[in-house]
């Protein structure tokens, strides 16, 4: 019987990459650099796909002053578990008069973890001091 239903699992296809990853994710984003105006940032997504494309809005917040932040629209790729994503334009922003929001390259990768899932993985931009990491957690419902 238990030989029986390990076969059933494993027959049952996967949910497709695209699937998993559709919705809101919320972490932080770290960035190192005299220009940075903080080393760790608020940092989610709302991710949409349509097959291996997946586009959204970024928001980018201060931890220490929420009212600061930046929100930024994206587009970009499924590759295997692997989400790749190019920030294209600042769509909001409240930010200090002398300092702006980078536009970023983000790869993440998925992955489940005890029932958690997590993009995590690194940020380059030509604009901004980089590279950095991003590590983001889908929020789980109670």
């Amino acid at each position: 019987m238990k030989k029986w239903l390990f076969l059933v699992l494993l027959s049952i296809p996967a949910l497709p990459l695209a699937a998993s990853v559709r919705g809101y994710w919320t972490g932080y984003i770290t960035q190192q650099g005299l220009l940075a105006i903080a080393t760790n940032y608020q940092y989610s997504l709302v991710l949409e796909t349509e097959g291996n494309t997946v586009y959204g809005y970024s928001e980018i917040r201060l931890w220490n002053d929420s009212s600061i932040y930046g929100r930024m629209a994206f587009n970009g790729t499924l590759e295997g578990n692997l989400v790749r994503i190019v920030e294209t334009e600042i769509l909001e922003e409240r930010i200090y008069s002398a300092a702006y929001w980078c536009l970023k390259e983000v790869i993440l990768e998925y992955s489940l973890e005890e029932g958690r899932e997590y993009l995590r993985g690194h940020w380059n931009s030509t604009r901004c001091t980089g590279p950095g990491r991003v590590e983001l957690q889908r929020p789980v419902m109670v």
